[in-house]
């Protein structure tokens, strides 16, 4: 039975509106500003938020979340049980100053006899949140903000602090005194805080720099300041509890009550709480806690690039971290518009999460291999 005529007519004229719309379209985009991302590697079988590293069951593993009344911790319920990972959330009391710093110090000050305790191996104290008993001495504390997206967790695991205690590499920090948990360099490191900063010093001059020469000597690191204090930021770092033991409870009682005096003097907590970020690791182990940020991810965390990719894996972020920003600002000038610039955000951090992928795919293996 033969076709409609206005049927086949419509047939007829198909590829005659094709080209026209292929021209029209290509008169309005004329090309694409930005290169074509990578090719995303294969997706490697490895899932996020699993570790790479093998499980410590028998090392003690507590958490200490600093909070507000408002922090959502619902997240806390996501972290899997084979993580052997006690944890509590301490809220600022009323008065509190230095932010997380005031809330770490009392922790320390109050839980320091406990610690005496889990250090010598008395198993007959619980841990302080779920009565989870350990058969191990001593053990690793982990201090950090309760709340678990924010910019200063690690990119490479979605700024998300679950993911990092997933997949961090606790046989490593077990044997470390202090660990930071961020692996990003910046703000720190190599060279940020100069107590005694000089007209030609390289800038920018951080915040709350122009307190730490005094603070030096007043919290009793000795009579002068070094020229250079170098830390990644931000408070949010592993301590073993021997790396606690080493100092007498009364230093954590003269650094609490160093925030108590600076805040009746006028001191913001912002910035008495800067002072202790970037002295944490002075106070454990007097030593600069400035790790290659290649270095921190592969050992770390398990996400280890071959020769030639972290490069590149940092350069698409980067170009990426910019697009980002131009559609923050609103500025698709020579553009199609917000939409073509999300979707090549989204397909260049398709290919970031990829290569990440394949990192921790290497790390594996490595692990397997008794290389890392």
């Amino acid at each position: 039975m033969p076709l409609p005529r206005p049927l086949r007519r419509l047939i007829l004229a198909l590829p005659l509106l094709w080209t026209v719309y292929l021209i029209v379209h290509f008169l309005r985009y004329p090309s694409n500003p930005f290169p074509a991302p990578p090719k995303s590697p294969t997706t490697a079988p490895l899932l996020r938020g699993q570790s790479v590293f093998p499980p410590t069951p028998r090392l003690r593993k507590h958490l200490i979340l600093a909070a507000t009344n408002d922090t959502d911790t619902q997240w806390l319920q996501f972290l899997p049980h084979w993580l052997g990972l006690t944890s509590e959330i301490r809220i600022a009391p009323e008065g509190n100053n230095g932010n997380e710093a005031g809330i770490y110090l009392d922790w320390l000050i109050s839980h320091y006899d406990l610690l005496e305790r889990w250090q010598h191996g008395d198993h007959s104290s619980d841990t302080p949140s779920r009565g989870k008993k350990s058969y191990n001495p001593g053990g690793v504390l982990i201090f950090a903000h309760a709340h678990d997206q924010s910019w200063h967790n690690n990119d490479f695991q979605f700024h998300t602090l679950e993911v990092s205690l997933r997949e961090l590499n606790y046989p490593l920090i077990s044997t470390r005194a202090f660990t930071n948990l961020r692996c990003d360099p910046s703000p720190g490191c190599p060279a940020w805080i100069r107590p005694h900063r000089r007209d030609s010093d390289p800038g920018p001059v951080p915040e709350a720099e122009q307190f730490f020469a005094e603070a030096w000597k007043e919290l009793g690191l000795g009579a002068r300041a070094p020229d250079v204090i170098s830390a990644t930021c931000c408070a949010q770092f592993a301590v073993s509890v021997k790396a606690v033991l080493r100092n007498r409870k009364e230093v954590y009682e003269k650094w609490r009550r160093w925030l108590d005096e600076k805040a009746a003097l006028g001191m913001e907590d912002k910035d008495s709480g800067r002072v202790m970020e970037y002295l944490w690791h002075v106070l454990f182990t007097g030593e600069k806690a400035c790790v290659d940020h290649e270095v921190c991810m592969c050992r770390h965390y398990g996400a280890c690039f071959d020769e030639g990719g972290w490069e590149k894996w940092k350069g698409l972020r980067s170009e990426t971290a910019m697009m980002q920003e131009q559609l923050k600002r609103g500025d698709t000038e020579g553009l199609p518009g917000q939409g073509f610039l999300k979707r090549e955000i989204e397909k260049r951090e398709g290919v970031l999460r990829g290569w990440i992928d394949e990192a921790r795919e290497r790390g594996r293996k490595l692990v397997a291999e008794g290389k890392l």
